[in-house]
Order: structure tokens, then sequence, then C-alpha cells
């Protein structure tokens, strides 16, 4: 089950190991393309907001989910980063669990 070793490796990283950390030290926010759509099985939204915005640019309905019940809280504006955290993470193993990665 190669797609679980990879979902695994990327906890890991989010779990302080940072050995593999270099590959993602130039990870930045983008805007979602077409491209982006095309290209992905699964689009997650950490909110409600986004969930309606996606909906709204893309057609794929089904592909669009939220990560979680509630929002996650930004922690950006909320500065909770370990309520984040473990929201994300939860999020994440529901994630697995539900789609069977």
């Amino acid at each position: 089950m190669k797609k679980i070793q990879i979902i695994d490796k990327k906890i890991q990283i989010i779990n302080n190991d940072t050995s593999d950390l270099k590959k993602t030290e130039k990870h930045y926010a983008k805007q979602i393309t077409k491209q982006d759509f095309d290209r992905f099985d699964l689009i997650v939204a950490f909110d409600e907001y986004n969930v309606r915005n996606l909906k709204s640019m893309f057609k794929d309905l089904p592909k669009i989910v939220k990560l979680n019940e509630k929002d996650v809280d930004d922690p950006w504006y909320k500065r909770n980063f370990d309520k984040a955290y473990e929201e994300i993470y939860q999020g994440c193993i529901q994630l697995i669990k539900k789609y069977d990665l």
C-alpha cells in the first residue's frame, strides 16, 4: 500500500521528523488552478468559506471536500498553532480512513 506509506511519511514530517524537511522548505501557498483541479483526485479545504469558493469555481463537486466537519481555526489569526495542528492531523487521519488511502 504505497499511498499509506507516502501519507505516513508526511505525518512523520509533521511530527518533527526533520530528516526530510529540506524537501519541504520551499513550499508556499498559491491560488488553485484548473490544472491543479484536473491533476488531483481530491481537493481539501479547511473551512466552509473555501469549500463554497471552490464549488463556485469548478464543476466536479464530489472532488471538493472539507477536512473536518468543523472549520479548522486559522492559526495565524487565532494564534493557536497547536490547536490547528491537532485539527489538521485528525482531519488527515479521517480522510485516510474515509477514502481508504
